[in-house]
């Protein structure tokens, strides 16, 4: 998500993150529940959208899901959460 902002409760995770299925991550690898899921570098992925990604969640530094259902902001750009 070139451009984009990942912040979980007002605090930025990082920018330009990725998105690996259902998951959002600043990493290009994330292992979350003893499986292990790689970034597709190639493709490029822009939301287009405003509202909740109920679906995603964001995975932070430690892969461990800091929340789930996410809201895209594209004024921003920013993929937020509050828990």
């Amino acid at each position: 998500m070139i451009g984009w902002d990942v912040q979980v409760d007002g605090i930025t995770l990082c920018n330009n993150p990725y998105v690996i299925g259902r998951y959002i991550s600043c990493n290009k690898v994330v292992r979350v529940d003893g499986k292990s899921y790689q970034a597709d570098t190639t493709t490029r992925v822009w939301p287009e959208t405003n509202g909740v990604l109920g679906a995603m969640a964001i995975v932070n530094s430690k892969n461990q899901i800091a929340c789930t259902g996410p809201t895209a902001w594209s004024r921003e750009p920013v993929v937020y959460c509050n828990r």
